[in-house]
């Protein structure tokens, strides 16, 4: 049975430990690249291959929790002041203030990383205006430095960003008829979209641009419609257990064959991101509906729901600190490549892994709670009753 509509700016402890995926894309990226010489090293290359699958389950969140906000406070007073500042006191603290002091502290360490300082320089605007995304695709660029900082992970940061500033405002036009709509047609123009760069051999541009990963967002909000229906969400349970779980089972299978599934490949343009968004909206699904089972004990594990507290900060951060660690190490005599001893490589990665959650959690206490607590100063104070549905008001990217 599904759980009861929570107050507003209540968690959904399931949802929290979905965001604790982020571990996933923490080892994709601390792990470096190696050549398979035996079964058990051959499955973790191929599973690492295809750890961008984890980012998909962060989009469709994104499209789950912010189409249900904007369905529940439609027709409310200050329904667009509210979202938007809402969600500019979320993302824009933690990430401006980490752009400003990057470009500080990369002014100050320009000598150590000669040639770096690109990001910071020709393509800054990119940055700055959340559209890595953009640059990615019309620059060839993945930004990888402020001074010593890798930014190209911001891209998937511009594409919730640019969700954000359109979606409210085609919510608010729809009506919920319209809306389911709107999404299948959104959807078919992902496809069509990723088909045409395909041709065009544009792999990085289908990865990055929002109107190629639409899609996963949009299946989001059919998600959150339907929670909103009679019946809920436990209607689609077993759909999704076949569905979402052949998807998973097929990108699996996938990852496995010779051309394996990596993030920029043919595989997809065609049908990769598809089957990764059906797989993700079963997790959720499941997830929520079914917290006895094995996917909603580990989703309400407090193991994950620790990592998702944090995981705006984990994913930030790791990404910006990776290449200086990487440097840091190595001068200690730690190596940082595939070809380095594997206790080195554990060690790397213990360091890095440990960093990144320290200074998350000490961002967020510190430096993103002050600005957490001027949201309730935007919300609706309109009473709801609750009802036997899915989760109807819920926090997004904490």
């Amino acid at each position: 049975m599904s759980e009861k509509i929570p107050p507003s700016g209540a968690h959904l402890p399931a949802l929290d430990g979905l965001r604790g995926t982020v571990l996933i894309v923490l080892a994709c990226h601390f792990i470096p690249a190696w050549k398979p010489e035996s079964f058990a090293s051959a499955v973790l290359f191929h599973l690492k291959d295809m750890g961008w699958v984890s980012v998909d389950i962060f989009f469709v969140l994104s499209g789950y929790l912010i189409t249900g906000i904007l369905l529940d406070t439609k027709g409310r007073p200050a329904y667009f002041k509210n979202f938007y500042v809402r969600r500019a006191l979320r993302i824009f603290p933690l990430f401006y203030g980490v752009l400003i002091a990057g470009t500080l502290l990369g002014r100050f360490t320009a000598p150590l990383f000669p040639g770096e300082q690109g990001a910071a320089g020709e393509h800054w605007l990119y940055l700055w205006s959340y559209n890595v995304n953009l640059a990615v695709a019309v620059k060839h660029n993945w930004l990888t430095a402020v001074g010593p900082f890798a930014t190209g992970h911001l891209w998937s940061l511009a594409v919730e960003e640019q969700f954000y500033l359109l979606w409210p405002v085609l919510v608010f036009a729809c009506s919920r008829r319209g809306l389911v709509r709107l999404c299948v047609g959104i959807i078919a123009l992902a496809v069509v979209s990723r088909g045409v760069l395909l041709a065009m051999g544009r792999y990085d541009a289908i990865y990055v641009l929002t109107p190629c990963r639409a899609d996963t967002l949009a299946v989001g909000a059919l998600l959150a419609v339907a929670a909103r229906e009679d019946g809920g969400l436990s209607r689609w349970v077993k759909p999704a257990v076949w569905i979402g779980g052949g998807s998973a089972l097929i990108l699996v299978a996938l990852a496995f064959t010779s051309d394996g599934l990596p993030g920029m490949s043919p595989r997809n343009g065609t049908y990769g991101h598809l089957l990764a968004t059906l797989a993700n909206a079963g997790v959720l699904i499941v997830a929520i509906e079914r917290p006895a089972g094995l996917i909603g004990r580990s989703a309400r594990s407090r193991f994950l729901r620790f990592f998702g507290k944090y995981s705006y900060g984990l994913y930030v951060f790791h990404a910006l600190l990776h290449p200086l660690m990487n440097r840091a190490l190595n001068r200690f005599g730690i190596g940082t490549e595939s070809d380095a001893p594997v206790a080195q490589l554990a060690v790397a990665f213990v360091l890095k892994f440990g960093l990144s959650v320290v200074i998350a959690a000490a961002s967020f206490h510190l430096f993103e709670q002050p600005f957490l607590r001027l949201k309730s100063r935007f919300e609706s104070k309109e009473p709801r009753a609750p009802r036997e549905v899915a989760p109807a008001f819920l926090e997004a990217a904490k």
